[in-house]
């Protein structure tokens, strides 16, 4: 039987991937074939990237559109992390289903094989692998098998994030499921480097040490493939990442500056309970702020919708010789990937006349139609 063995490494950027601190994969890519444009969806969320690796759709298609949404659970909109546990099952109640694609869970399923996921990151990020039940998903949030039925806990995933956590997952995922159970997809999804790299800087040693603990779960994983199919005809092994992460300069607290500008009181336009600029979208804020006074920047990953984070590109901007962030350097090379942003001027309020019935209105600029 053809199979397929998938392993993601969250947040792990192509650039970081270096003889020095990831020497499989390096060694590994320049034996493989390599995807060298391959780039993240938008928003470059590890939730969103799940449903996209699940369904090979881009989160417009799929609908899973970021770390947070805003759903309407009868009482208007309210906004909800996609990473708790009880997301999934509050969006099937409200929207009547999960994911508008089928996942490769749901294909294989079709032909009568099953897949199998191991995920150590957050439980939205993982059920969202196979939201309705068509394989096996294990998380330490808790575990599924076919038809969402819930495993016991002695069948589950009770591990912790990070380097040790990783480790165990990836133990049992080549001996009980690649060397026992075979199944037609297998996935393992790392926690590390993300998992650190959000409680480190990039480049330190700690964030160095999390890079080597992805780089020797993929190699156990791949030998363990090499071992099963010596001849590489029959299980096509995947390694990639979701998404790629920066150090930034600046946080910004978009939900405090559009509340100032009187946009939390949106009930009548949008129908929410305290509607901000998380059920708005981030297009809002781009067409309601752009008079900012603020240095130029590039907006970065957003960890939600009521964040958004800029990365400066002047002095002290740059990268070290391994290609990590280096507050030492600003050389040009450095801020080749941090396009920067135009400077915007302050602009007057402006209205658009809309057309109703014969007759004519004026509207705010940021009203929608």
């Amino acid at each position: 039987m053809k199979r397929a063995v998938i392993v993601i490494c969250d947040s792990l950027r192509a650039d970081l991937i270096t003889p020095r601190d990831a020497p499989f994969l390096s060694e590994f890519g320049q034996r493989s074939a390599r995807f060298a444009n391959h780039a993240s969806v938008f928003p470059s969320t590890t939730r969103t990237s799940a449903a996209s690796i699940a369904t090979g759709c881009l989160p417009a298609r799929h609908g899973l559109l970021g770390n947070t949404m805003a759903i309407d659970e009868g009482d208007g909109l309210v906004c909800l992390s996609v990473g708790k546990p009880d997301f999934r099952d509050r969006l099937h109640r409200a929207t009547g289903r999960t994911l508008h694609r089928p996942t490769l869970a749901e294909r294989v399923s079709r032909q009568g094989g099953t897949a199998i996921a191991i995920s150590n990151v957050s439980p939205g990020a993982a059920y969202f692998l196979d939201p309705d039940g068509f394989g096996w998903v294990y998380n330490p949030a808790g575990s599924f098998g076919p038809g969402r039925r819930a495993l016991p806990a002695e069948e589950g995933l009770a591990i912790s994030k990070g380097a040790d956590g990783d480790g165990v997952a990836t133990e049992r995922f080549c001996e009980e499921v690649l060397r026992g159970r075979a199944p037609a997809i297998a996935l393992l999804w790392l926690s590390e480097p993300d998992y650190t790299g959000h409680h480190a800087p990039l480049g330190s040693p700690a964030h160095r040490r999390a890079i080597g603990s992805a780089d020797e779960n993929v190699r156990r994983v791949a030998e363990t493939v090499t071992a099963l199919d010596p001849t590489g005809d029959n299980i096509l092994f995947v390694v990639g990442s979701d998404h790629g992460m920066e150090t930034v300069a600046e946080t910004i607290d978009l939900d405090g500056l559009l509340i100032a500008a009187g946009l939390e009181g949106c009930r009548d336009i949008f129908g929410g309970r305290g509607c901000t600029q998380r059920h708005i979208g981030l297009a809002l804020f781009c067409r309601s702020y752009r008079g900012s006074r603020r240095g130029g920047g590039a907006v970065s990953r957003n960890p939600g919708l009521g964040r958004a984070h800029f990365c400066r590109s002047g002095p002290g901007r740059g990268r070290s010789p391994d290609g990590f962030p280096d507050a030492d350097r600003g050389d040009a090379e450095a801020r080749q990937p941090h396009q920067p942003a135009r400077r915007a001027r302050p602009q007057p309020r402006r209205t658009r006349r809309a057309r109703t019935q014969g007759r004519h209105r004026l509207r705010p600029a940021w009203r929608p139609r």
